[in-house]
Parts: structure tokens; sequence; C-alpha cells
């Protein structure tokens, strides 16, 4: 049976990521040419020889075509070094959907015509293992879980099948959420730095390190995970300067404020309590299944409180899971409510927030307890600013649904300390 042969030109960091073949759900996260897409390549022919001889396995990307653009390539450049026998002709062909590499007698084919866009054509596959090339380059991080999450049902033909995903790391998006938020034994993850490609032309990374702007290094360049926005949304706020120890508990007998931001699955309320006139975030609810929902386990861990509800305006007239709408459902559940006709601009809510973080004489009066609002304070970490669609404006980034629990909150501040005088919105290029 002849095996794949690697080739020195594979440097250490992609042969160690190549040979593992022990962790069922891996991820390689590196900078600009790291080395991503031909550390997949050549673990695809691993799986499709060494490991799974026989069995079938896919290789998806974002988009449809993309493949076409990077893996086949590869694979026409590689394949013929490695002494395999395979479809030369289906090679050869301008798109390629499939190739099949034959083993010792063994047909293993590895699919190459299924998007992230389109991942529903995986339904009826059967496989070994799969691959998911750029993974962050989704248009959005719930798309590329839910493409991972359906490679992962059809290995279906092997003990020990794998997944692996490789990609630059845009934000905090799909590759942190399954390789860092969760994390297990079952998951294994490698950061691969732009430098430490030896085969790189010098004068490529002396040109690349001098023209990504600083803030963008951590991702592009080094493979982490960082903000890649010019600037956070919420800039004025720290973590440690605006920070509490105050609880729901230890505030007795206070009435509980409750922003409340309204989303089928993704339902946010940020719970505070007044402490010296100054507000603090003390307790957060996040990914309630809806108003119904969140009002009920309000109740259920406060029962005693008088809870007031700063919600979504637009509530008065959205149906909530039945015929009351939201702002009807929160009167119900015995609650007050205190709202506007209409929701501020969001550059008003934004600023609002800001000035309550740290306003111009440094004082700051907003503090949140991020150890019971670890959800909330991530957020306020890292949105950042995105341009709008048309190209024209910039806009918060509402990608994986981090935009619910900031809602939540700004929907409190905004009402009960709203910017004095005409707000404007910062713009951030």
């Amino acid at each position: 049976m002849k095996v794949l042969q690697l080739r020195p030109r594979l440097m250490p960091h992609q042969v160690e990521f190549v040979m593992d073949d022990v962790t069922p759900i891996q991820g390689f996260v590196g900078g600009y040419r790291a080395g991503k897409t031909e550390a997949l390549t050549w673990k695809a022919l691993r799986c499709a020889t060494e490991l799974y001889p026989g069995q079938h396995g896919v290789i998806i990307s974002p988009i449809s075509g993309m493949n076409q653009r990077n893996v086949v390539p590869i694979l026409r450049r590689i394949l013929p070094k490695t002494g395999l026998e395979y479809d030369i002709e289906a090679l050869a062909n301008k798109r390629v959907d499939s190739l099949d590499i034959y083993v010792g007698g063994k047909t293993s084919r590895i699919f190459l015509g299924v998007s992230a866009e389109n991942y529903t054509r995986m339904n009826g596959m059967s496989l070994a293992w799969g691959g998911f090339d750029e993974a962050d380059l989704c248009r959005d991080a719930d798309l590329a879980y839910n493409a991972f999450v359906e490679l992962g049902n059809r290995l279906s033909e092997a003990e020990n099948a794998i997944q692996f995903a490789v990609s630059t790391p845009e934000g905090y998006a799909f590759m942190h959420k399954r390789f860092v938020e969760e994390a297990s034994a079952q998951t294994r993850i490698w950061h691969v730095k732009m430098t430490d490609n030896f085969l790189l032309p010098k004068k490529y990374v002396e040109s690349r390190l001098a023209n990504i702007p600083l803030s963008k290094h951590a991702a592009y360049i080094n493979g982490e995970f960082a903000n890649i926005y010019t600037s956070t949304v919420y800039n004025e706020y720290d973590r440690e300067l605006n920070d509490t120890d105050l609880t729901v508990s230890a505030a007795k007998g206070a009435p509980l404020h409750v922003g409340m931001d309204f989303n089928i699955e993704h339902t946010a309320c940020i719970v505070h309590v007044m402490q010296g006139g100054e507000p603090r975030a003390v307790a957060e609810l996040v990914n309630q299944y809806d108003t119904l929902a969140a009002c009920k386990e309000l109740r259920r861990l406060w029962p005693d409180r008088r809870i007031i509800v700063y919600p979504d305006a637009s509530g008065k007239n959205r149906q909530a899971g039945g015929p009351d709408t939201s702002h009807a459902i929160i009167r119900q559940a015995g609650f007050e409510i205190k709202v506007r006709a209409a929701n501020p601009p969001v550059g008003d809510r934004i600023n609002s927030m800001n000035a309550m973080f740290c306003n111009g004489v440094g004082a700051r009066r907003y503090r949140v307890n991020s150890r019971l609002c670890p959800t909330y304070a991530k957020s306020l970490e890292r949105q950042g600013w995105k341009k709008s669609k048309d190209g024209t404006s910039t806009e918060p980034d509402k990608s994986n649904d981090i935009d619910h629990p900031l809602d939540a909150g700004g929907y409190f501040i905004h009402f009960a300390f709203p910017l004095q005088g005409k707000a404007t919105m910062r713009q951030y290029g």
C-alpha cells in the first residue's frame, strides 16, 4: 500500500497538525500566509490514505468556488510528488467537485463541491473525516458553526473520525467560539504566526509588517484572537476600572432595573441596582428563548423584589410567541415597565453608555460586576465598528449575537441617564 510521503517543505507547525490523528476536533489558526490551507490539504490527503483508506471525506469552504481557488491548486501541485495514484483526469478539469485517490485496491473520495453557504448538500453523505478551510471568512459565525456541526453529523464511517478547521482569525468569530469558548478534552488548537513560515520571501514579511495596522497585527500577523476593528464601540469601558463587587443580594431590598432586548432564543436581560444614585450591573440573563421565558426566570430568581423593566420600544408591536406583545407579557408578569414611544438613535444610546463608563472629567459612574455578568462584560470589550452595507458609514458589528446584551443594558442606561443636549454618533474609519 502506498502511503502519504510528507515532504521537507512542510514546516514543523504544519507537520504537528497534519500528524494529529487522536484529537477529534482540531483547529489551526494562523496569520496571513502561515500555511493554513497547505496544512489542511496535506491533512486531507493523510486522512484519505493512511487513516481512512477506502472511506470518504470532505473539505468545505465559506462560499462556493473557494475550494477551486485555494485547495484545488495545491492538490494539483503536490499530488504528483506524493507517489499516490489518483484520478488525474478529474483533477485536470476546470472545476473539481470530487477527487478519487486509489490506495491498496480501495478508493477514497474527497468531496470539494460543498460550501458553508450550501452545507445542507452534505445531507446523506457518510464520511470518515472533514475539513473546513478559512472558516472565519463566513459571512457570520453562526453560519460557520452550523456548517461545522453538520460536518460532524456526517462523520459516521470511522470509529475515530476527526474534523478540523483552519483560518486566519477574524475577531472573536467561529474559531474562537468553537476552540476557546467551547474548548474541551475533545478539541485542540494551534496558533501560528506569519513569521513561522520561513519559506515566505523576506520582503513580503517586511512589507506586511509595515503595512498591516498595528491594531491588526495580533490577528493577521500572529494568528491570535483579537478585536480587529480600529476601535471598540464601548471604548470607555474598562473591565478593571469599571468593576464592582456589588450583588443583588448585597443590595438588600433595592429595586431591580432590568434592561431587556427581545430576540427569539437570544432574549437578553441586564439586571441593575442603584448605588449612591449610580447604576451597577449585577446580573445577566442571556440566550433566553423569548420574553415569557425571561420574565419567568426573573421572577424565579427574585420572587420578592420590585422589578422595573426597560425594554426595546418595538416590543409594543412585536408578537412574542403568542397573541400578546412583549410589553404586555412583561406587565402580565407583574413587572413595571418604563419605555418611550420609540428607541433612541443608536448613536445616542452608545454615547450615553460611554459617558456613564467614563465622562469628560474622568468620572466612572456605571460599573459592571464582570464575574456575575461575564457575557455582558465580554461583549462590551469586543464589539467593534464595521462598514455599513452601502459602505458610506460605520455601524456597530452585530455578528456573533454579542449585540443583544449590549442593547439590553443600553435601553436602561439611555432611559435613566440620557445625554444632555444633542448627541452625534462617533464614526471610525
